[in-house]
């Protein structure tokens, strides 16, 4: 898929206040806060971060966040300089960067989502965790039909042709589970915590992950 569908429309129909877009995002800020507790000392990564608005939620409580997305215009619209232009499976971060991690609503969009999750395990610390919010679709894409749709120009051209629908697909690489992802981080550092269903309003997976601490650790 293009990066071009990651245009300025998505972009800021992904961060609306306004509507169901803003009380989907107001649901989901207030539970990511709840789970991650973040601490001013914390190192917290956003995969995904778009504009920035949960950043901006994060950043009042931590001295240290960060986020990336791939979006170059959602980046512009942020003019954040904390926020950067980076793809999750080649981050440009030293190991152990991180405390905790957030992705919400991403990592069912990532090309190289095995890497992706290597890239993860690298960048957190021993001990640290990750939180993940993915949709639960029964036909993969038709979580992001309406933000489809949203990029484009003419809506009525695109509903005409279909064409939505294999863009929307092409949106939604991959259809994800708490089971998938499991056997997905297998033989790696990371662990599975849980993984339970979370309405935000619409029916999506909440899992956390966690980072194994030092090997010699969890031989006592």
């Amino acid at each position: 898929m293009g990066k071009s569908t990651y245009n300025e429309v998505f972009a800021r129909f992904l961060s609306s206040k306004d509507g169901l877009s803003g009380f989907r995002n107001k649901i989901i800020a207030r539970k990511v806060l709840e789970i991650l507790k973040p601490a001013s000392s914390d190192r917290i990564l956003e995969i995904g971060c778009n504009t920035g608005e949960l950043i901006k939620k994060l950043i009042v409580r931590s001295k240290n966040v960060v986020g990336i997305d791939i979006n170059h215009t959602a980046l512009k619209i942020s003019n954040m300089p904390n926020l950067f232009c980076m793809d999750a499976a080649n981050m440009d971060f030293l190991d152990g960067s991180f405390d905790k991690i957030v992705c919400i609503h991403t990592i069912e969009h990532v090309h190289r989502i095995e890497i992706a999750f290597e890239e993860m395990d690298r960048v957190l610390r021993p001990g640290g965790f990750i939180l993940l919010i993915y949709p639960l679709e029964i036909i993969r894409g038709m979580a992001v039909i309406r933000q489809t749709l949203a990029s484009y120009s003419s809506k009525w051209l695109a509903l005409v042709t279909g064409s939505f629908i294999s863009k929307a697909r092409e949106l939604h690489i991959h259809k994800l589970s708490p089971g998938k992802i499991n056997r997905l981080i297998a033989g790696s550092g990371l662990s599975f915590v849980s993984g339970n269903l979370f309405l935000n309003p619409w029916p999506a997976f909440l899992t956390i992950l966690k980072k194994e601490k030092e090997m010699l650790n969890k031989i006592h």
